[in-house]
């Protein structure tokens, strides 16, 4: 009942001329008309493999509140363009001595998992609260997330994936030839004779320091609590809706500097505002700028001329100490410090600081009742 299915009879040997062209009776004779070929399908291009340089172990949640609660790690595509977590494996090391840990060592399959550049992955022990699950901006990505406690047998146990006396995660390529290609990325204390930094109070994840932080190194990795991202970036958590850090999302990478001290208070004798802070380490920190305001959402000026120097790189307590001569009496500032690194990046450390103690007429700072109580 198609028209392309019928062709008219043609005998091109023949004189056809007052002849009516057919053949009844006879086997079909006529030309079909060729069909044209069905056009091969394009393929869709495949995202590939990651190569070992290509993924970084960006930040871990250890403190588990006794396996009450999920642990995470977070792998980032440094690369710039998407790749494929397709044959890599995730292995982590623990300490042998933690009897509470799920294994001394486990190989972990990350799935054909997909990771955008600058993207991450989240490894969690087991499902938990989260701040959202979904594609909307800030969400932590459904089809980035490899749950742990699918694969384990029974997957309801209660267990802490990683040791949180030390443990040791290595980023294993996938497998070539006989010999496994163990080259990629690595995190972790044990071995390396320090021990892990937690919070005190609600849970903090560590945060890897990625301009040139090492994963197996103190001083590559800083308190995400230590570090104003509540202040500072979108907030994330899987666990507790009182955790600091950024899992399932990518906040830029930590502050090089881990600040535990930041006070301002006038002098006494000259009115003067003396600022003090201190450092539990640095990277590639060229110094910092003092800022002031005088409101807490106002416009922060910097008041220091010249950069305070920084200690460059160290694991070590740093102490700091600068006075604001401008300051003028009768008047409450509130303070910010800015650190400068290496690179000539910029980043605030703190949110505003407001100057402590009252100030009197004279522009001193004058003793409340509420003071000396507090003194005795």
């Amino acid at each position: 009942t198609a028209a392309a299915s019928w062709a008219e009879s043609m005998r091109p040997s023949a004189n056809l001329n007052g002849r009516r062209v057919g053949t009844p009776g006879a086997a079909n004779l006529y030309v079909t008309a060729p069909v044209a070929p069905t056009p091969e399908p394009t393929p869709e291009p495949t995202t590939p493999v990651a190569m070992s340089g290509d993924l970084m172990i960006s930040e871990i949640m250890v403190s588990s509140n006794d396996g009450r609660l999920p642990q995470w790690i977070e792998i980032t595509n440094v690369s710039d363009a998407a790749v494929s977590l397709s044959g890599w494996s995730l292995r982590i090391n623990n300490d042998p001595a933690d009897a509470g840990a799920a294994a001394p060592s486990l190989l972990l399959p990350l799935g054909d998992v997909e990771i955008g550049a600058g993207q991450v992955a989240l490894v969690i022990s087991k499902t938990g609260r989260n701040s959202g699950v979904g594609d909307a901006p800030g969400d932590i990505r459904a089809d980035r997330i490899i749950d742990v406690q699918s694969m384990a047998s029974p997957n309801n146990a209660r267990y802490m994936l990683l040791s949180e006396m030390g443990f040791l995660l290595t980023l294993v390529p996938p497998q070539t030839g006989v010999v496994q290609d163990t080259s990629g990325d690595t995190a972790g204390n044990l071995g390396s004779g320090w021990a892990l930094s937690m919070a005190e109070g609600n849970r903090s994840s560590l945060i890897r320091r990625e301009k040139g932080g090492s994963g197996t190194d103190a001083a590559g990795w800083v308190l995400a609590s230590s570090t104003g991202l509540k202040g500072n970036y979108r907030e994330t958590y899987y666990g507790h809706d009182n955790d600091a850090g950024t899992p399932g999302y990518n906040a830029g990478g930590a502050l090089p500097v881990e600040l535990s001290l930041f006070t301002a208070a006038r002098d006494r004798l000259t009115g003067a505002v003396v600022i003090n802070w201190e450092t539990q380490s640095e990277l590639n920190n060229a110094g910092f700028y003092i800022k002031r305001s005088e409101s807490r959402k106002g416009t922060f000026a910097v008041v220091n001329p010249t950069l305070i120097a920084g200690a460059g790189t160290t694991s070590e307590k740093q102490s700091y100490t600068y006075t604001d001569t401008s300051a003028k009496p009768n008047v409450v500032y509130y303070y910010q410090i800015e650190d400068v690194s290496l690179d000539g990046t910029r980043q605030t450390l703190t949110r505003s600081h407001r100057l402590k103690g009252h100030i009197g007429a004279a522009g001193k700072v004058t003793t409340t009742w509420g003071d000396l109580k507090g003194q005795e």
